[in-house]
């Protein structure tokens, strides 16, 4: 780079620069850690429709459980309404729980590092799951 002022210019941070036939043109190409980049992205866009499938293949299961549920509790059968309603609501979590969990991942790193992190998710995971195992159970939505 050159220092003048005339010819092919540009301004930098209040210097003008040449550009010389000694600069070599940069070529924008496709290199391995683009694609990789580009294929952990999509792959990891896959998991949440994967798992939105999962939570609505058991649908009637699920509605049937809390129909059950709900008619011992009450002595009577909920409405359509409340059981879908109930439905949704158990489907639409999934989504506001990714959410919280994706802002408060800053806080818990910074907070217990990275691997205290990880145990302290693992755990709150496998306090969920027995949670879940546990309803059937307890008979309760």
């Amino acid at each position: 780079m050159e220092f003048h002022n005339g010819g092919n210019v540009s301004g930098i941070g209040g210097f003008l620069v040449s550009l010389t036939s000694r600069m070599k043109p940069q070529t924008l190409a496709v290199t391995p850690a683009l694609i990789f980049a580009i294929a952990v992205a999509t792959i990891g866009s896959f998991q949440f429709g994967y798992n939105t499938g999962v939570i609505n293949a058991p649908e009637t299961i699920i509605k049937e459980f809390i129909n059950k549920t709900l008619t011992d509790k009450a002595n009577a059968p909920p409405s359509e309404v409340l059981l879908t309603n109930l439905w949704s609501l158990s489907v639409a979590i999934f989504s506001i729980g990714g959410m919280i969990g994706s802002f408060s991942v800053g806080l818990f790193v910074n907070r217990f590092g990275r691997r205290n992190s990880m145990l302290i998710v693992n755990l709150l995971a496998a306090t969920g799951g027995c949670l879940m195992g546990l309803c059937k159970i307890a008979e309760s939505v």
